[in-house]
């Protein structure tokens, strides 16, 4: 059940990572598939603000 909450989460994330920056490029795409449900969350939140994909998936904790 989680994981596929988990998965729903990914597939939502890469629509509006679409919608917003375009069409996810390999690094992105594979730091999505890689992202834990926490990572998830965080971006999905953190997408609202993010100026560019770069941004949106980097290292740094947003706060």
């Amino acid at each position: 059940m989680e994981q596929g909450r988990e998965q729903g989460t990914r597939r939502m994330l890469a629509r509006q990572i679409v919608k917003k920056y375009g069409a996810i490029p390999t690094w992105a795409q594979t730091r999505l598939d890689q992202a834990g449900p926490e990572q998830l969350e965080t971006w999905a939140d953190a997408i609202l603000e993010a100026e560019t994909l770069e941004a949106l998936l980097s290292e740094a904790p947003r706060h």
